[in-house]
């Protein structure tokens, strides 16, 4: 007879298959229009989660209008972007993704890419 799977563990499993989903795409350069740049490409990990730049470069080396913030401890932040315009990490996720002067995608191509 099989033992049961306890919810603690259960959870336990269910962040680490999110962990693992989540660093597969912030290194991915499926995510922008062109394949050129990953979130990593800005949010370099090695670098304080950040590029150190004024402006951050996007596809097609178009300049942006912020600088990159870092990505280490964002669940603490109150609001997400300097501008607080996301209230959580998921509402995030889209603006870097959809903006046309970072990533210029779309989350349709994104999944046709990625499937």
């Amino acid at each position: 007879m099989k033992a049961a799977v306890s919810a603690q563990t259960f959870k336990i499993l269910i962040l680490v298959l999110l962990v693992s989903i989540y660093n597969s795409l912030f290194f991915d350069k499926r995510l922008s229009n062109d394949n050129s740049i990953s979130c990593s490409g800005c949010h370099n990990l090695a670098n304080g989660g950040t590029d150190n730049l004024q402006f951050s470069i996007g596809v097609n080396g178009a300049t942006g209008k912020i600088n990159t913030p870092t990505v280490y401890n964002t669940h603490l932040n109150l609001a997400q972007f300097w501008d607080g315009q996301a209230s959580n990490q998921i509402e995030q996720v889209s603006g870097p993704v959809e903006n046309p002067l970072e990533m210029a995608a779309t989350w349709p191509d994104i999944i046709r890419k990625l499937g």
